[in-house]
């Protein structure tokens, strides 16, 4: 736990700077956050298991939450859109994380200039196969206090199991 909290620390503070950024903008995004004892800030590790080169390892869907921030991951994969038609894959920056607002981000930014990062993570590479994972990832997932997080059936709307 220790060796996570200033991972933690920082994303807080990132998210933080984002979302004072936004406030002229949207106000009141920022005290949806932060204005509570304590912000629902979840730091995840996550592993996604071996597939096919091409092939799904994390579904496409939105996020439940209010904003999502990608921090670092070991391989590339990551695809955003808007919808399933406009999935570009992500090319990482040295220094750069990704931030997304989430399926439910209407509820705590009243505007129609934004849209949710449609999502996915495929399979890019079978050269290191042999490994015990595929690949990993560090993500912040922010919920705004107050506000409910979206249904399954909201978040994969466009999601098929023939995908």
């Amino acid at each position: 736990m220790d060796e996570a909290l200033p991972i933690w620390q920082m994303a807080y503070n990132t998210v933080r700077t984002i979302l004072q950024m936004l406030e002229p903008f949207y106000p009141g995004a920022l005290d949806k956050v932060f204005a509570t004892e304590t912000p629902h800030i979840q730091l995840r590790f996550l592993r996604y298991y071996w597939q096919k080169s091409g092939k799904y390892l994390a579904k496409p869907h939105f996020d439940a939450g209010s904003f999502t921030l990608a921090i670092a991951e070991s391989s590339p994969g990551l695809r955003i859109g808007r919808d399933p038609e406009t999935l570009d894959e992500v090319i990482r920056k040295e220094g750069h994380a990704i931030f997304m607002v989430s399926s439910n981000y209407k509820n705590i930014i009243n505007s129609d200039e934004l849209f949710p990062g449609w999502h996915d993570v495929i399979q890019v590479h079978d050269e290191t196969i042999g490994q015990p994972f595929a690949r990993w990832a560090l993500v912040v997932f922010i919920e705004a206090h107050g506000v409910k997080a979206l249904p399954r059936t909201e978040t994969h709307r466009w999601y098929t199991s023939a995908e």
